[in-house]
């Protein structure tokens, strides 16, 4: 731990999972960083961020978004009956403590920023995603494809899978390619373990 803290206290920058703050607690309370930044502080537990603070601390800086992903403790009960799922960085904006917001995206095309500008209702689109070719051989660049094929759920895998929208996707893939996009232009996202695995059987 002397030689971490040597380590430590000889660099400009330190940086930390709050797993490891605690872990290495009486080391940054005895070096006392002056600057502490959290990032993703929406989703840091309140707890994880205050025992990392020192008497030391001139300048606290909180980066997130509260209405994104909020902590997530591990007994749901607890987190009902002692508000563990809201973080530091929530309550205080819900306390009205000033703060900064960021209000020019970059990166979406202007249509699929329009999902959810009614939770951001002052999102304002950059010039640069304006520029974005339109998608070859498709009536739109957004569109959403609307089914009633029911999703089936592996026991083994504890995962829900989609034959039908695998089958789909790898079809619409296909379509892609021949329309002259290369393979390092396409991604296809699941949010589950088995339909990941039914995508890989379909196209390996």
């Amino acid at each position: 731990m002397l030689n971490d803290q040597k380590i430590m206290a000889n660099s400009a920058v330190i940086g930390m999972t709050t797993t490891c703050a605690a872990r290495y607690l009486s080391t940054l309370k005895a070096i006392g960083p002056k600057v502490v930044i959290v990032e993703e502080a929406a989703e840091v537990f309140e707890a994880h961020i205050v025992t990392a603070l020192s008497q030391k601390c001139e300048h606290f800086i909180l980066i997130g978004d509260h209405k994104q992903l909020r902590p997530n403790p591990t007994v749901y009960r607890l987190a009902v009956k002692y508000n563990l799922d809201i973080s530091l960085f929530e309550r205080m904006i819900k306390n009205n403590v000033p703060y900064d917001c960021l209000e020019q995206q970059h990166r979406m095309r202007p249509e699929i920023a329009d999902i959810v500008r009614f939770i951001y209702p002052h999102f304002k689109d950059h010039t640069s995603v304006f520029e974005y070719k339109n998608v070859k051989g498709m009536e739109a660049n957004m569109q959403c494809i609307n089914h009633s094929e029911m999703e089936s759920f592996s026991d083994g895998l504890s995962s829900y899978s989609n034959p039908f929208e695998a089958e789909f996707a790898v079809a619409l893939c296909d379509y892609l390619f021949k329309q002259g996009f290369g393979k390092h232009q396409i991604t296809v996202l699941t949010t589950y373990t088995g339909q990941r695995l039914e995508l890989q059987r379909r196209m390996p």
